[in-house]
């Protein structure tokens, strides 16, 4: 805004002719007028990619759960014989963030080693390189922040689910049941088949959903565009006014560079002012004096 203000001040010091409802120089970031027509398909990624970061977190809580029911019986113990809670709790959250931090570990390195075999397809993909090179396709402190503190968060709360527990009330429920068989209760068997009935429900639910996802890509791919794109070559072609001055040596280079192209590839040769299913570029006009509006014209044939 600072620099629209200046220029637009130094415009009104040396220009003439201004009209009154000139509102002054607008300036355009780059870095938006570069993903300007990327930005809906980076926010779809963006959204996939944490619909998986959330099922990897739900499965990751709903094993570690399971892990931490199975050790109610050493829990019960470790108790009997004297330990306390922050003790219980040091060794729980020590387990935790050793299996995260490996775990977070290993997949930022086959992270980075698959978007480096990957980057030039996606440049491809997207149509333009990226600003710095494909090395800046990689992960980024975003990324890592966010996906560093739901590992903290993980490795931190979910080994100490045992804990929240009253280990007095159950502390003899849990050893006489240790002690007699190696069975686990009945609440710990109804929330272990909660706990797998969520995880198969979940999964149900994203086949269907990249099912649905699978059909609706190929019926975009089966989609008639009102042309064959088989085998088809677009080219462009501009001649110079000054060797071409009337319309007729247009007509005439044309038409005997059709023949012969056609000739050539046996095949039949159309032209076109503009491709089809491509943006017209926006001329702007000035009538009597007054404010610039954008116009598009089509194509003629």
């Amino acid at each position: 805004e600072y620099a629209e203000q200046r220029i637009t001040q130094a415009a009104r010091t040396v220009a003439t002719g201004l009209t009154p409802e000139w509102s002054g120089v607008r300036l355009e970031s780059a870095h938006s007028r570069y993903v300007g027509q990327l930005q809906p398909i980076l926010i779809g990624v963006t959204v996939a990619a944490a619909l998986v970061l959330v099922v990897v977190c739900a499965n990751l809580a709903v094993l570690m759960v399971l892990r931490t029911m199975r050790r109610q019986k050493e829990i019960a113990v470790r108790t009997a014989l004297g330990a306390q809670r922050r003790h219980l709790a040091r060794r729980l959250v020590a387990e935790g963030v050793l299996l995260c931090s490996t775990g977070l570990a290993l997949g930022i390195l086959l992270t980075r080693w698959v978007l480096g075999g990957i980057a030039p397809i996606i440049e491809t993909e997207l149509g333009r390189p990226a600003p710095h090179g494909t090395a800046a396709i990689a992960v980024d402190g975003t990324v890592l922040l966010i996906v560093g503190g739901l590992g903290v968060l993980v490795a931190l709360a979910l080994p100490l689910l045992p804990l929240l527990t009253p280990c007095q009330l159950r502390l003899a429920d849990d050893l006489r049941r240790a002690s007699n068989s190696s069975t686990d209760g009945r609440s710990v068997r109804h929330l272990r088949s909660s706990l797998i009935a969520f995880e198969v429900a979940g999964t149900l639910i994203l086949f269907i959903g990249c099912g649905l996802l699978l059909r609706s890509a190929a019926a975009m791919l089966q989609t008639d565009l009102g042309f064959d794109a088989d085998h088809l070559v677009r080219a462009r072609l501009v001649l110079r006014g000054s060797d071409y001055p009337d319309p007729s040596g247009f007509f005439r280079f044309y038409g005997q560079f059709s023949d012969r192209l056609a000739t050539v590839t046996n095949a039949p040769v159309v032209f076109s002012n503009w491709p089809p299913f491509v943006d017209l570029p926006t001329q702007w006009i000035e009538a009597d004096g007054g404010a610039s509006q954008g116009v598009k014209g089509g194509p003629e044939g």
